[in-house]
This record gives C-alpha cells, structure tokens and sequence, in this order.
C-alpha cells in the first residue's frame, strides 16, 4: 500500500482555502499512485478552531466542504480531519472517504486540556474505535493521544495518529 501525507498549515477559519489545498495535494496523491491520503487534526477548519466552533454555521460549512470534497474523492481513500456537529454536539473527528462519499467517522476520545488546548470547552468526547480496509490493509483510526487508548489486533497493520 502507498500512503500518501497531506501535511499542511491549515489556516484556521479559512475552510475553502484549506480545501483547495487538499484538493492539491489529493491530485498529487493519486498521480504518485497512492492508495490512502491522510490529512491532519482539524485539516478543514485548522487548529485550533476555538471560538469559530460556537458559530453553528461554521461547523456546517466545513462539513459541506468536506462531502464536495469526498464527492471528487473516487480514486483513492482519504481520512480527513473535521469539526462536526453530531446530534447536537461537536465532535474533533476523522472522516473516511472511499468511493466518493464519507464511509466512516472517527471521533476523538481523549481531548487535549492542558497547556494552551482546551478541546473540552468545545468538544464532547468520542467513543468506540473505527477500523476501515484500505487495499487489503485493516487501518484503526486514532486522533492524537487515543493511540494510547487503543489496543492493536493482529489484523490490524497501521494505526492511523
């Protein structure tokens, strides 16, 4: 499997800039011949998005960002850092984008509160793990510290931090 790293400064609140350079860097991927594209924390709205998280339409713009991006997502898989709002509540997650559509959502379970990081102000904790086949490869999805949290299967090859 060829995996392919979307590192980027991502400028916080600047949602379709951030997007355009993703859909840069996915061109690139799938010209080198990459089967999985993964993205930061937060990529869409960048880190940390704080304050922006409490304008509603906010978190649902960059939600609409991200189904236009995995509509143009067909030939590769992607895992895309988001803001999302999800039954009322907003969660740091990881999207899995297969075939043109959101397969999956990881969201994060050990938010960052010390120092500088406050994601409990704005971010309810996640649960349950995703795991998602990418090439034959079972991949567990982590965001920042849950690696530690997670046990690896021996079916699992990489886990995604």
């Amino acid at each position: 499997m060829r995996v392919s790293l979307g590192q980027f400064n991502a400028v916080v609140g600047d949602l379709a800039g951030n997007a355009a350079r993703m859909r840069e860097m996915y061109r690139r991927a799938v010209s080198n011949g990459s089967d999985l594209l993964i993205f930061p924390e937060l990529a869409i709205c960048g880190y940390p998005p704080w304050d922006l998280l409490c304008k509603k339409h906010f978190i649902s713009d960059g939600e609409k960002i991200l189904n236009e991006l995995a509509s143009g997502c067909t030939d590769l898989t992607m895992i895309v850092g988001f803001a999302q709002n999800y039954q009322g509540d907003n969660y740091n997650s990881a999207a899995v984008v297969q075939s043109g559509r959101v397969l999956t959502v990881y969201r994060k379970r050990l938010l960052a509160d010390y120092v500088v990081f406050d994601e409990g102000k704005y971010f309810r904790p996640g649960g349950g793990r995703v795991v998602v086949n990418v090439d034959g490869f079972n991949l567990l999805l982590t965001i920042g510290r849950d690696i530690r949290e997670h046990t690896l299967c021996s079916r699992t090859r990489l886990a995604i931090n």
